[in-house]
């Protein structure tokens, strides 16, 4: 109890001697009034006891809660502007865009996209070319701690305010965007069924990137074809 400090109430300090046995009075706080270890030979009554014990729970910070065996807790994502601080940095050091998805737990074609931009078919493509980064936004409750701060504030930034996700921008290493996936500056493709929605998004990684024709045409068709998948 040696960092316990106990500050009278209005000057008060109670008169005790080792013979007392007498409940230490409480300040406003619910502090006691004196330091315990000043009266070491004191015959202390219960109420004592539990007076100091509640003195001592009001200045000790509560312990985080214990997640049951095998259950992780989650730190708090990353802000939106260090991740694509991050991404920017990596795409100056090898000559890439940068690439930013805006997606949420909850958004199905999210997901297919996702999907999409994973297949070995393709991957490798988009990551010469680009630092793919997500940023997570509009999370239901349940998912509330997966959204990376700031992240509505990019989707608004760049174009994807009230366009709905899976919404996409690309960026040249110093910020200023190249494209994004607004078809003619209006509409959200999202992910990309329609054949205008392929050309538009095809017409994005062409303006870009130095990706070749032949592997726009792959790129193409893979797109096709996981479009098509349920």
């Amino acid at each position: 109890m040696g960092d316990l400090e106990l500050a009278p109430r209005h000057g008060f300090e109670p008169r005790l001697t080792e013979s007392e046995s007498v409940v230490l009075p409480l300040d406003d706080r619910g502090k006691c009034r004196r330091h315990l270890e000043r009266y070491p030979n004191l015959a202390y009554t219960p109420a004592m006891v539990t007076a100091l014990a509640v003195a001592l729970l009001m200045q000790t910070p509560p312990k985080p809660p214990v997640p049951p065996a095998g259950v992780a807790i989650k730190s708090p994502a990353p802000s939106a502007d260090a991740v694509v601080a991050g991404a920017q940095a990596r795409a100056k050091k090898g000559g890439k865009n940068v690439m930013v998805l805006f997606h949420a737990s909850w958004c199905g074609w999210c997901h297919k996209l996702d999907d999409y931009m994973a297949l070995p078919a393709v991957k490798p493509l988009f990551s010469k070319s680009y630092e793919i980064v997500q940023l997570t936004v509009m999370e239901n409750a349940a998912h509330k701690v997966d959204e990376n701060p700031g992240g509505d504030k990019w989707l608004e930034k760049l174009g994807g305010k009230d366009q709905g996700i899976p919404y996409f921008a690309i960026l040249n290493p110093t910020g200023k965007v190249l494209a994004d996936s607004r078809a003619g500056g209006k509409q959200n493709i999202g992910f990309p069924v329609a054949p205008e929605e392929k050309a538009h998004f095809i017409s994005m990684l062409k303006s870009t990137s130095s990706l070749t024709s032949s592997d726009l045409s792959s790129i193409e068709s893979v797109l096709t074809t996981a479009g098509k998948a349920q």
